[in-house]
């Protein structure tokens, strides 16, 4: 696409997206850049939109659009908006320009003992200075470990071609760097596959890496290096946690975390670090591979060694001598690379799994890919909500499972079938996973988890998955899905208030998490109801009384959290606010609320219903795919039943008994299809079929 033409598509994009949900050009121009950024892995944090400006001594100026903070690297990223140019004809950005933006947003660092001084104590800027100005008072600021700040500078100009990075800096001890987003960066996302461009690391910029070609198979091939800890070192703190498989960066520690064990032979016995280690299990897309060496890898990924990597980088910034510790230094690494990208979604998570399998990262920190994930984006394609009034059809809520799904859906459409699609998928329909944690999180009535935001906020909401389908998968059905829809309709109707109420000034995503939290515990302990979400689903909006429950109720819950002393966003991470809101929170009114209020006792017996109708569909299911089998292959179960005979300390006799039935050709109930199922899965996992 023309830059030209893909500008006045941004720009329309933006302008929809602005209209959909009630913010400002600002706004919707941030998220729609924070949103590339995020899923490309060059933001590892929960970005919040946040405009603020304020004059400064010296006649200099501060200004940030918005702000998220790295808590695995310790990078806080300031972002800051360009003046949108609407223009026909886009000029480049220049050199002079790019400076002043990046001094505004650089300033609101530098100045941030002047800012939180000065500036309005109810602003959430304000108090983001403070914390940023006191970090190194208290070991509690969310800040105390902060290294490295960058600026981003989100433009929708082209960059000109002699601007390519201003130079860093350094602030007392904390780096400041810069990245610059043109237009051009942003089309290059939209096109790439997932909205994803791969990470290429030059080696010769760092170390060639020795390897050795160990396997190849049709879908990947194997590599066995040795990688010097000097250049890990660097090539995580020049990419930090962009270098971690997404699965299990909720395992990796901060650097002030560094491993003992792995600390103390680095710097006592550096030359047997290569034999005490386990090492990297990694993988890739691509690599330039020429007599036993490795010049450049394209879509480096750590799936197993994150904290030997960390470790490594917390040697090279945090020791004295480190540099030359870290060269005697030699890394065992396992590189993958995938050749054949269409099961890179299945294969990558694989790796990861058995990588991990034998240390402390537990099924919760890999559930990114868990098949509950697959079962809401199956129920999101098939679920059409009730058609609203003059409209023949219904539409969809989109759940995007892995990144830039939306967007590769219609990348090779043409335009009409596009406009067909976004029709029945609206752009503000589409949620997902991360969304999905936070939303889940509020529904819980936990509303501290939910303003922690990112890693920690999934780590919670994954463990529910794990521990539910453990328990019962039945229970993820086309009931719970309209619940969870419901759940976020509310969240979407409530935002559209504070937006312009009470969170006009900050804290916005609190006081969201909090007034929604609030109302089904208010619902559930108050009132001894439960919230009716199929009301929600069939009007697709939320009743008037609602929203106003829900209004007056905010402008509380903000004076509440907004009392104390120190950070506020921190304040709200934690549990005691949740029952400071409990207990303070005041109704001093009657509100409406009938519109959606069901008894308990209904709700139950949905719930039972829901799950038994997915249960009988799916035995059926189970059931039809155990005899699918044998009319593909009518001595299947005969060769299954010598494959179980050969490797009985693999199996279990009521595995072996179910699959001799097979053979005999008995019925089986759907109980017993299920562990045929069991055994088929584990036979193949051990050979079978191959």
């Amino acid at each position: 696409m023309e830059i030209n033409d893909f500008h006045k598509t941004l720009i329309r994009q933006v302008n929809e997206g602005r209209r959909l949900t009630g913010s400002t050009f600002e706004e919707a121009f941030f998220e729609t850049y924070v949103d590339y950024l995020v899923e490309n892995d060059e933001i590892i944090a929960e970005p919040n939109f946040l405009h603020f400006e304020m004059p400064l001594s010296q006649n200099q100026k501060a200004c940030i659009s918005g702000f998220a903070y790295n808590e695995l690297d310790g990078i806080l990223y300031l972002m800051i908006v360009d003046d949108i140019d609407f223009n026909d004809t886009i000029p480049t950005l220049l050199l002079a320009d790019a400076e002043r933006l990046y001094k505004r947003a650089r300033n609101f660092f530098s100045h941030s003992k002047e800012i939180s001084k000065y500036g309005e104590e109810s602003n959430e800027a304000v108090n983001l200075a403070r914390s940023i100005y006191t970090r190194k008072k208290d070991e509690q600021n969310q800040f105390y470990e902060l290294t490295s700040v960058k600026v981003f500078i989100f433009t929708d100009k082209p960059l000109t071609r002699t601007l390519k990075r201003i130079k860093d800096e350094q602030i007392e001890d904390v780096k400041i760097s810069t990245q610059l987003v043109g237009i051009e960066r942003i089309l290059s996302l939209s096109e790439s596959r997932k909205g994803k461009v791969d990470l290429e690391i030059d080696l010769k910029n760092f170390q060639l890496i020795p390897a050795l070609k160990a396997n190849e198979a049709d879908d990947y091939e194997s590599y066995l290096c040795n990688i010097n800890g000097y250049t890990l070192a660097r090539l995580y703190n020049e990419y930090g946690s962009r270098l971690i498989e997404s699965n299990v960066r909720s395992f990796l520690q901060t650097r002030g975390n560094v491993n003992k064990g792995i600390r103390l032979t680095i710097l006592k016995e550096p030359e047997k670090f290569f034999a005490y280690n386990n090492g990297l299990t990694c993988t890739a897309k691509s690599i330039v591979f020429e007599n036993n060496i490795i010049s450049k890898i394209i879509g480096l990924q750590i799936v197993n060694g994150g904290q030997t990597t960390a470790s490594l980088a917390n040697v090279l910034v945090n020791e004295k001598g480190g540099v030359e510790k870290l060269q005697e230094v030699s890394v065992p690494m396992k590189l993958n690379v995938i050749k054949n990208i269409e099961i890179e979604d299945e294969l990558i998570p694989a790796i990861s799994r058995y990588a991990n399998s034998q240390n402390k990262v537990s099924d919760v920190d890999l559930a990114s890919n868990h098949p509950f994930h697959k079962k809401i984006e199956e129920l999101s394609r098939k679920t059409s909500t009730p058609a609203a009034d003059g409209f023949s059809h219904g539409t969809y809520w989109y759940y995007e499972r892995a990144a830039g799904q939306y967007a590769q859906e219609t990348y090779k459409m043409p335009s009409s079938q596009k406009t067909n699609f976004s029709n029945k998928n609206p752009k503000a329909q589409m949620f997902k996973k991360s969304d999905f944690a936070k939303y889940f999180n509020i529904y819980q009535k936990r509303p501290d988890i939910a303003s922690k935001g990112g890693q920690a906020a999934f780590k919670a909401f994954s463990k529910w998955i794990v521990e539910t389908w453990d328990k019962d998968p039945n229970l993820i059905n086309q009931e719970f899905y309209k619940e969870m829809i419901s759940n976020i309709i509310m969240f979407k109707g409530l935002d559209q208030l504070t937006k312009k109420g009470a969170g006009s000034n900050g804290y916005k995503a609190n006081i969201n998490a909090y007034t929604l939290s609030y109302l089904y515990w208010y619902l559930e302990e108050k009132m001894n109801v439960k919230f009716n979400y199929s009301k929600i689903w069939q009007q697709q909006t939320v009743p008037q009384p609602v929203l106003g429950f829900m209004d007056a109720i905010s402008h509380e819950i903000r004076d509440i959290l907004t009392r104390v002393d120190g950070n506020v966003t921190e304040y709200a991470k934690r549990i005691v606010a949740w029952d400071d809101v409990k207990l303070m929170v005041k109704i001093n009114k009657d509100y409406d609320l009938s519109s959606i209020i069901i008894s308990k006792e209904v709700v139950k017996q949905s719930k039972k219903k829901a799950r038994n109708d997915e249960k009988f569909k799916n035995d059926f299911l189970d059931t039809a795919s155990v005899y699918e089998r044998f009319r593909e292959n009518p001595n299947y179960y005969k060769d299954l039943l010598l494959f179980i005979d050969k490797h009985r300390k693999e199996f279990f006799p009521k595995e072996r008994n179910v699959i001799a039935m097979l053979v005999a050709n008995k019925s089986l109930s759907d109980k017993q299809s299920k562990i045929a199922l069991q055994a088929i899965e584990k036979a193949e996992l051990e050979g079978f079929g191959l």
